[in-house]
Parts: structure tokens; sequence; C-alpha cells
């Protein structure tokens, strides 16, 4: 039963020689961090993947990235609108989707 590295981690799994490739959920393995096992997708209307269905109207799409909302303490800290909430890897929550990634091995 050979031992197989999860690209783009350190986590090893094994699985019997001549079983086919396989699709794996990295969010099955606890010791990856979500920074990780996480993917972000940019939303520009409908969406439809494994991990349901979902759309942004037109009026949406076209003002997204724009708030009307009170500062945040960390705006008010910094004194303007230039702090943007983002993910954890760095791409804006507003224009964004988070979805669990999936991994194809050979």
């Amino acid at each position: 039963m050979p031992a197989k590295l999860i690209p783009g981690t350190s986590t090893i799994f094994f699985s019997n020689p001549h079983t086919g490739d396989r699709v794996i959920n990295l969010t099955d393995f606890p010791e990856i961090e979500s920074t990780l096992n996480q993917e972000d997708i940019i939303v520009i209307g409908r969406w439809s993947d494994y991990t349901g269905s979902g759309t942004k109207g037109p009026q949406e799409v076209l003002l997204q990235g724009i708030s009307t909302e009170e500062k945040t303490p960390a705006q008010e800290l910094v004194g303007d609108e230039t702090v943007v909430e983002v993910t954890d890897r760095g791409n804006r929550s507003t224009t964004t989707r988070q979805r669990n990634k999936l991994v194809y091995i050979k």
C-alpha cells in the first residue's frame, strides 16, 4: 500500500495500487488549516457547483465592494476607509465566496 502526499500540504494518505484516481476533500483532514482546505471563488452572478448554488443580482455585481456601512474599529484607527475585509487567503470578502477545496490525485 503506497503512501501518497496530498499536493500543497504535508499530509500523507495511503491507497491500494490500481484503485483509480481519487478526489479528496481537504476538509476531511483536520490537521490541514482553513487557509489550505478552502478556496476563494470570484462571484460575478449566478453560480452552481458541488457546494450548492446561489446568485447575485446585476445590481450587487455592479456595486460589489462598495459599502455604506459605518467605519469599523480598524478603519477608525487608520483614519481612512482604505481598510477592506479580506478572507484567510487575502481576497476581498465582498467579491468572493469560499468553498471546500477538492484535490484530484492520480
